[in-house]
Protein backbone atom coordinates (compact mmCIF):
# COMPACT_ATOMS: atom_id res chain seq x y z
CA UNK A 1 0.00 0.00 0.00
CA UNK A 2 1.84 3.11 -1.19
CA UNK A 3 2.09 5.83 1.43
CA UNK A 4 0.92 3.53 4.24
CA UNK A 5 2.60 3.95 7.64
CA UNK A 6 5.52 1.71 8.50
CA UNK A 7 6.17 1.10 12.19
CA UNK A 8 9.24 -0.49 13.74
CA UNK A 9 10.27 -1.94 17.10
CA UNK A 10 13.38 -3.64 18.40
CA UNK A 11 12.62 -6.99 20.06
CA UNK A 12 15.44 -7.52 22.59
CA UNK A 13 16.91 -10.87 23.57
CA UNK A 14 16.64 -11.93 27.19
CA UNK A 15 19.34 -13.29 29.47
CA UNK A 16 18.32 -15.60 32.32
CA UNK A 17 20.49 -14.65 35.30
CA UNK A 18 19.14 -17.43 37.46
CA UNK A 19 16.47 -20.09 37.21
CA UNK A 20 15.05 -22.18 40.03
CA UNK A 21 12.45 -24.84 39.24
CA UNK A 22 10.77 -25.46 42.58
CA UNK A 23 7.87 -27.81 41.74
CA UNK A 24 5.66 -29.27 39.05
CA UNK A 25 2.24 -27.66 38.96
CA UNK A 26 -1.13 -29.33 38.60
CA UNK A 27 -1.59 -27.70 35.18
CA UNK A 28 1.51 -29.47 33.84
CA UNK A 29 3.75 -26.40 33.98
CA UNK A 30 6.60 -25.87 36.43
CA UNK A 31 6.77 -23.38 39.28
CA UNK A 32 9.66 -21.01 38.57
CA UNK A 33 11.70 -18.42 40.43
CA UNK A 34 13.86 -16.62 37.91
CA UNK A 35 15.68 -13.40 37.04
CA UNK A 36 15.31 -11.96 33.53
CA UNK A 37 17.44 -9.20 32.00
CA UNK A 38 17.08 -7.62 28.58
CA UNK A 39 20.10 -7.45 26.31
CA UNK A 40 21.01 -4.85 23.70
CA UNK A 41 20.97 -7.66 21.11
CA UNK A 42 17.61 -7.50 19.36
CA UNK A 43 15.62 -8.58 16.35
CA UNK A 44 13.97 -5.78 14.38
CA UNK A 45 10.28 -6.09 13.56
CA UNK A 46 8.46 -3.72 11.21
CA UNK A 47 4.81 -3.66 10.20
CA UNK A 48 2.58 -1.92 7.68
CA UNK A 49 -1.15 -2.19 6.94
CA UNK A 50 -2.27 -5.01 4.66
CA UNK A 51 -5.25 -7.18 3.88
CA UNK A 52 -4.69 -10.25 6.02
CA UNK A 53 -1.58 -11.11 7.98
CA UNK A 54 1.78 -12.11 6.50
CA UNK A 55 5.43 -12.20 7.51
CA UNK A 56 8.76 -12.24 5.73
CA UNK A 57 12.12 -12.73 7.44
CA UNK A 58 15.81 -12.25 6.86
CA UNK A 59 18.66 -13.37 9.09
CA UNK A 60 21.98 -11.80 10.03
CA UNK A 61 24.97 -13.58 8.44
CA UNK A 62 26.36 -16.45 10.50
CA UNK A 63 23.39 -16.56 12.87
CA UNK A 64 23.05 -19.99 14.56
CA UNK A 65 19.78 -21.60 15.52
CA UNK A 66 18.31 -25.01 14.95
CA UNK A 67 14.89 -23.97 13.66
CA UNK A 68 16.01 -21.06 11.45
CA UNK A 69 13.59 -18.77 13.29
CA UNK A 70 10.49 -20.88 12.57
CA UNK A 71 9.34 -20.55 16.20
CA UNK A 72 9.58 -16.75 15.97
CA UNK A 73 7.60 -16.68 12.71
CA UNK A 74 4.87 -18.91 14.10
CA UNK A 75 4.53 -16.98 17.36
CA UNK A 76 4.41 -13.58 15.65
CA UNK A 77 1.61 -14.76 13.37
CA UNK A 78 -0.17 -16.34 16.36
CA UNK A 79 0.09 -12.99 18.14
CA UNK A 80 -1.42 -11.26 15.12
CA UNK A 81 -4.30 -13.74 14.90
CA UNK A 82 -4.97 -13.43 18.64
CA UNK A 83 -4.95 -9.63 18.44
CA UNK A 84 -7.30 -9.65 15.45
CA UNK A 85 -9.65 -11.92 17.36
CA UNK A 86 -10.08 -9.23 20.01
CA UNK A 87 -9.70 -6.00 18.03
CA UNK A 88 -10.75 -4.48 14.71
CA UNK A 89 -7.59 -4.90 12.62
CA UNK A 90 -7.97 -5.98 8.97
CA UNK A 91 -4.39 -7.12 8.57
CA UNK A 92 -0.70 -6.32 8.61
CA UNK A 93 2.48 -7.30 6.83
CA UNK A 94 5.46 -7.94 9.12
CA UNK A 95 9.12 -7.94 8.25
CA UNK A 96 11.49 -9.55 10.75
CA UNK A 97 15.26 -9.05 10.72
CA UNK A 98 16.70 -11.81 12.89
CA UNK A 99 19.78 -11.06 14.99
CA UNK A 100 18.96 -13.32 17.95
CA UNK A 101 19.85 -17.03 17.66
CA UNK A 102 16.80 -19.29 17.59
CA UNK A 103 16.14 -22.07 20.13
CA UNK A 104 19.05 -20.75 22.19
CA UNK A 105 17.52 -19.82 25.56
CA UNK A 106 17.43 -16.11 24.68
CA UNK A 107 13.64 -15.84 24.19
CA UNK A 108 13.81 -14.32 20.71
CA UNK A 109 10.44 -15.78 19.67
CA UNK A 110 8.66 -14.47 22.78
CA UNK A 111 10.17 -11.03 22.30
CA UNK A 112 9.02 -10.94 18.69
CA UNK A 113 5.48 -11.87 19.71
CA UNK A 114 5.38 -9.06 22.28
CA UNK A 115 6.70 -6.61 19.67
CA UNK A 116 3.97 -7.74 17.27
CA UNK A 117 1.27 -6.99 19.86
CA UNK A 118 2.72 -3.55 20.58
CA UNK A 119 3.01 -2.70 16.89
CA UNK A 120 -0.54 -3.82 16.12
CA UNK A 121 -1.85 -1.72 19.00
CA UNK A 122 -0.21 1.30 17.34
CA UNK A 123 -1.27 0.31 13.84
CA UNK A 124 -4.92 -0.23 14.81
CA UNK A 125 -5.37 2.08 17.81
CA UNK A 126 -9.15 2.33 17.52
CA UNK A 127 -9.69 -1.41 17.55
CA UNK A 128 -7.22 -1.91 20.41
CA UNK A 129 -8.83 0.59 22.76
CA UNK A 130 -9.43 -1.01 26.15
CA UNK A 131 -7.58 -4.19 25.15
CA UNK A 132 -5.25 -5.64 27.81
CA UNK A 133 -2.15 -6.75 25.93
CA UNK A 134 -0.80 -8.50 29.02
CA UNK A 135 -3.71 -10.94 28.93
CA UNK A 136 -2.99 -11.72 25.28
CA UNK A 137 0.73 -12.04 25.98
CA UNK A 138 0.16 -14.58 28.77
CA UNK A 139 -2.03 -16.60 26.42
CA UNK A 140 0.79 -16.72 23.87
CA UNK A 141 3.34 -18.00 26.38
CA UNK A 142 4.87 -17.51 29.81
CA UNK A 143 7.92 -15.75 28.34
CA UNK A 144 5.96 -13.09 26.44
CA UNK A 145 4.68 -10.68 29.16
CA UNK A 146 8.20 -9.63 30.24
CA UNK A 147 8.77 -7.93 26.89
CA UNK A 148 5.67 -5.75 27.04
CA UNK A 149 7.01 -3.46 29.78
CA UNK A 150 9.98 -1.12 29.81
CA UNK A 151 11.76 -2.69 32.79
CA UNK A 152 15.28 -3.79 31.89
CA UNK A 153 15.13 -6.67 34.40
CA UNK A 154 12.53 -8.51 36.45
CA UNK A 155 11.97 -11.29 38.94
CA UNK A 156 9.64 -13.91 37.47
CA UNK A 157 7.44 -16.25 39.49
CA UNK A 158 4.64 -18.69 38.74
CA UNK A 159 5.27 -19.94 35.19
CA UNK A 160 7.52 -16.89 34.77
CA UNK A 161 4.63 -14.58 33.89
CA UNK A 162 4.25 -13.01 37.37
CA UNK A 163 6.77 -10.20 37.18
CA UNK A 164 8.32 -7.70 39.58
CA UNK A 165 10.71 -5.11 38.15
CA UNK A 166 14.33 -5.30 39.35
CA UNK A 167 17.05 -2.67 39.27
CA UNK A 168 20.32 -4.27 38.22
CA UNK A 169 23.73 -2.63 37.99
CA UNK A 170 25.18 -2.40 34.51
CA UNK A 171 27.34 -5.42 33.67
CA UNK A 172 29.14 -6.38 30.50
CA UNK A 173 28.59 -9.93 29.27
CA UNK A 174 30.09 -12.33 26.77
CA UNK A 175 27.58 -14.60 25.04
CA UNK A 176 28.49 -17.79 23.25
CA UNK A 177 26.40 -20.21 21.22
CA UNK A 178 28.43 -23.41 20.73
CA UNK A 179 26.00 -25.02 18.29
CA UNK A 180 22.91 -27.17 18.51
CA UNK A 181 19.41 -26.23 19.57
CA UNK A 182 17.24 -26.97 22.59
CA UNK A 183 13.45 -26.78 22.67
CA UNK A 184 12.15 -25.42 25.95
CA UNK A 185 9.90 -28.43 26.58
CA UNK A 186 12.89 -30.75 26.12
CA UNK A 187 14.96 -28.83 28.65
CA UNK A 188 12.19 -29.21 31.25
CA UNK A 189 11.76 -32.90 30.37
CA UNK A 190 15.48 -33.37 31.07
CA UNK A 191 15.27 -31.63 34.47
CA UNK A 192 17.37 -33.54 37.01
CA UNK A 193 16.14 -32.07 40.31
CA UNK A 194 13.88 -29.40 41.73
CA UNK A 195 15.68 -26.50 43.40
CA UNK A 196 15.25 -23.85 46.09
CA UNK A 197 14.16 -20.30 45.33
CA UNK A 198 16.88 -17.93 44.18
CA UNK A 199 18.67 -15.72 46.75
CA UNK A 200 17.65 -12.64 44.76
CA UNK A 201 19.02 -9.94 47.07
CA UNK A 202 22.37 -11.70 47.31
CA UNK A 203 22.57 -12.08 43.52
CA UNK A 204 21.73 -8.41 42.89
CA UNK A 205 24.28 -7.30 45.50
CA UNK A 206 26.97 -9.53 43.99
CA UNK A 207 26.31 -8.12 40.53
CA UNK A 208 27.29 -4.69 41.87
CA UNK A 209 30.81 -5.98 42.55
CA UNK A 210 33.41 -7.67 40.37
CA UNK A 211 33.17 -10.85 42.42
CA UNK A 212 31.56 -14.20 41.74
CA UNK A 213 27.74 -13.93 41.91
CA UNK A 214 27.20 -17.74 42.07
CA UNK A 215 24.35 -17.90 39.60
CA UNK A 216 22.36 -21.10 39.11
CA UNK A 217 20.15 -22.61 36.42
CA UNK A 218 18.18 -25.73 37.35
CA UNK A 219 17.95 -26.77 33.68
CA UNK A 220 21.68 -26.67 33.01
CA UNK A 221 22.72 -30.11 34.28
CA UNK A 222 20.07 -31.91 32.24
CA UNK A 223 20.90 -30.02 29.05
CA UNK A 224 24.63 -30.65 29.52
CA UNK A 225 23.97 -34.41 29.68
CA UNK A 226 22.12 -34.29 26.37
CA UNK A 227 24.28 -31.65 24.66
CA UNK A 228 27.87 -31.90 25.96
CA UNK A 229 29.02 -28.93 23.86
CA UNK A 230 27.24 -26.73 26.42
CA UNK A 231 29.75 -27.93 29.03
CA UNK A 232 32.55 -27.01 26.61
CA UNK A 233 31.14 -23.47 26.31
CA UNK A 234 30.84 -23.11 30.09
CA UNK A 235 34.41 -24.28 30.64
CA UNK A 236 35.74 -21.99 27.90
CA UNK A 237 34.08 -18.96 29.49
CA UNK A 238 35.41 -19.89 32.94
CA UNK A 239 38.92 -20.46 31.58
CA UNK A 240 38.92 -16.86 30.36
CA UNK A 241 38.28 -15.63 33.92
CA UNK A 242 34.69 -14.53 33.38
CA UNK A 243 32.38 -14.59 36.39
CA UNK A 244 28.87 -15.95 36.94
CA UNK A 245 29.19 -18.33 33.98
CA UNK A 246 25.84 -19.93 33.26
CA UNK A 247 23.64 -21.38 30.56
CA UNK A 248 20.84 -18.94 29.71
CA UNK A 249 17.32 -20.33 30.05
CA UNK A 250 16.93 -23.64 28.24
CA UNK A 251 20.22 -23.13 26.37
CA UNK A 252 22.41 -23.84 24.56
CA UNK A 253 23.58 -20.20 24.69
CA UNK A 254 25.84 -19.49 27.69
CA UNK A 255 27.32 -16.32 29.13
CA UNK A 256 29.91 -14.91 31.50
CA UNK A 257 30.23 -11.55 33.20
CA UNK A 258 33.19 -9.26 32.53
CA UNK A 259 34.50 -6.40 34.65
CA UNK A 260 34.52 -3.94 31.74
CA UNK A 261 33.71 -3.61 28.06
CA UNK A 262 37.43 -3.98 27.30
CA UNK A 263 37.60 -7.25 29.23
CA UNK A 264 34.49 -8.51 27.44
CA UNK A 265 35.90 -7.66 24.00
CA UNK A 266 39.24 -9.29 24.81
CA UNK A 267 37.52 -12.47 26.01
CA UNK A 268 35.31 -12.55 22.92
CA UNK A 269 38.35 -12.20 20.65
CA UNK A 270 40.04 -15.14 22.38
CA UNK A 271 36.90 -17.25 22.03
CA UNK A 272 36.76 -16.41 18.31
CA UNK A 273 40.35 -17.61 17.94
CA UNK A 274 39.87 -20.77 20.02
CA UNK A 275 36.46 -21.72 18.61
CA UNK A 276 35.94 -20.08 15.21
CA UNK A 277 32.77 -22.12 14.61
CA UNK A 278 31.03 -20.71 17.71
CA UNK A 279 28.81 -17.62 17.64
CA UNK A 280 30.25 -15.07 20.08
CA UNK A 281 28.74 -11.73 21.05
CA UNK A 282 29.46 -9.02 23.65
CA UNK A 283 26.61 -7.14 25.26
CA UNK A 284 25.48 -5.50 28.49
CA UNK A 285 22.64 -5.81 30.97
CA UNK A 286 21.22 -3.59 33.70
CA UNK A 287 21.69 0.14 34.00
CA UNK A 288 19.19 2.64 32.67
CA UNK A 289 18.72 1.29 29.16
Amino acid sequence: MPGSPRLELHAPARLTLGLAVTARRGDGFHELHTIFAKLQLADVLTVRPANGFSLETESAPGLPGGDDGEAARELILRAAALFAGHADCPGAHFHLVRNVPAAAGLAGAASGAAAALLLLARLCPGGAEGLDLNVLAAELGSDVPFFLNEARAALGRGRGEKLSALELPERHVVLVHPGGAVAGWDAYAWLQNFSRRLPVERIVSALATDGEPRLQNALQSGVVLKLPVVRDAIMALRDLGLRGVLMSGSGPACFGLAGSSEEAEAAAAQLHDLHPDWWVHTDRIGGSG
